[in-house]
């Protein structure tokens, strides 16, 4: 299910600036968000979980925006890793 951006902002009680600087952010690290007919992005609900994450991680005080955005996006890289290679391990599994 995908996501669109007010949606993510009221689950997150966060403003429309707050969740375009983080996914402006997040796609400085390499993270692709899918975007829709009107081209806003929308997110998965790993993507939002991502996000709710690098905000908790930075209200902490104990991490830099940057570095809490690039831990969740590493963290998003590897869940994107691991879902392809189950996805291919299935499809190879079917054709054997």
């Amino acid at each position: 299910m995908m996501t669109p951006p007010s949606e993510v902002c009221k689950q997150l009680n966060i403003s429309p600036s707050t969740i375009r600087k983080y996914s402006l952010r997040f796609e400085s690290e390499g993270i692709l968000f899918k975007r829709n007919k009107s081209n806003s992005r929308i997110y998965t609900v790993t993507e939002v979980a991502a996000l709710r994450e690098s905000m908790t991680v930075k209200k902490s005080g104990d991490i830099t925006f940057e570095n809490a955005v690039r831990e969740a996006a590493e963290g998003l890289k590897g869940a994107s890793y691991n879902n392809a290679r189950k996805r291919r391990h299935k499809h190879t599994a079917a054709a054997s």
